[in-house]
């Protein structure tokens, strides 16, 4: 209870409904050498954020649902396994920026212990991985490694871009134009501050509403304009505390309902869960509305998640390999 307190009173100091705000600092002048990108690496991300992830991997590895979160991490990675890389052991932090460039683009930065070299030799003695092929393209003075449009780019022993295609190659363009300044919205301070919480997810949705592939399922998610959520991973294994912003009062209030009348339902399914072996991992998920914005807070059984978590990875992985290679 006091974790979901804590996260609730932290959510509530984010206030969703602010406008953007985004410092233009001037352009760098210099290459970027590796203390520098190691020193400041959100400044390579591009600018544009429809929203940002952040975890500590630490944090999440010795969670009840990091084990699941780790086992899809390293399938989806691509990686060779003889690079000798492990989540788990290697990673503290990763930052994803989700974007809006050519489509639902994204560029994150992982910072922790990477082999540059072993990394290279891995890649050069293997042409697939279980994801499919391998391919490696030199970019920007920098060598991309993707399998189906996701990938990686190792830029120091300390720090690895990733993302797709599209969101790396926007990425390494600062660093070669020499415009890899800190240029982060005033939106993600609290989201990126690890003292608060170990996981941290948000975004700005203003120009670039949901799909209604999205709203149809999860109907509060309808007209959503903004959303700030923080987590953590205190008994009883997962606990989320969140705002959500509307355009208007009524539809917070409307929204407010849904997600009530959303937690109703996904406890009726309790029985047809139990059939397949898992418990109902919702213990506790209030939400109420002021103004334009709905709070809530959530605690969820951190043993339940993992268990679904395990049954829905292998659907996750062939809806990004859908070839089977």
């Amino acid at each position: 209870m006091k974790a979901i307190v804590l996260l609730f009173a932290l959510v509530t100091a984010i206030g969703c409904a602010k406008r953007e705000t985004v410092v233009t600092p001037t352009v760098a002048q210099r290459t970027l050498t590796s203390s520098d990108i190691d020193a400041d690496p959100l400044a390579i991300l591009p600018t544009g954020f429809v929203g940002l992830l952040r975890a500590e991997i630490p944090a999440v590895a010795k969670s009840a649902i990091g084990p699941s979160l780790l086992a899809l991490a390293n399938r989806m990675a691509p990686l060779p396994p003889a690079s000798g890389f492990l989540p788990e052991r290697d990673l503290d932090r990763i930052v994803l920026g989700l974007y809006s460039m050519q489509g639902a683009d994204a560029a994150g930065i992982a910072t922790g212990r990477f082999d540059p070299d072993a990394i290279k030799r891995a890649a050069a003695a293997t042409s697939t991985t279980p994801n499919g092929a391998l391919v490696q393209s030199p970019y920007a003075g920098y060598l991309l490694y993707t399998v189906h449009n996701i990938g990686f780019c190792v830029l120091t022993s300390h720090t690895l871009l990733f993302g797709n295609e599209t969101g790396i190659r926007r990425a390494l363009d600062r660093i070669h134009d020499g415009r890899a300044v800190h240029e982060m919205p005033d939106w993600t301070s609290v989201l990126l501050d690890s003292a608060r919480a170990p996981l941290a997810l948000g975004g700005n949705l203003e120009s670039n509403s949901l799909p209604p592939s999205a709203t149809q399922q999860v109907p509060f998610l309808a007209g959503l304009h903004a959303f700030r959520v923080l987590g953590n991973f205190e008994a009883p294994g997962f606990n989320l505390a969140g705002s959500l912003g509307y355009e208007t009062p009524e539809r917070a209030t409307q929204a407010a309902q849904e997600m009530l009348a959303s937690r109703d339902l996904l406890k009726s399914y309790g029985w047809m869960m139990k059939l397949v072996g898992v418990t109902q991992p919702i213990e506790r998920l209030e939400a109420q509305s002021a103004d334009r914005e709905v709070s809530f807070v959530a605690a969820l059984d951190g043993v339940a998640m993992a268990k679904l978590m395990s049954m829905v990875t292998p659907t996750l992985l062939n809806s990004l390999n859908p070839t089977g290679q």
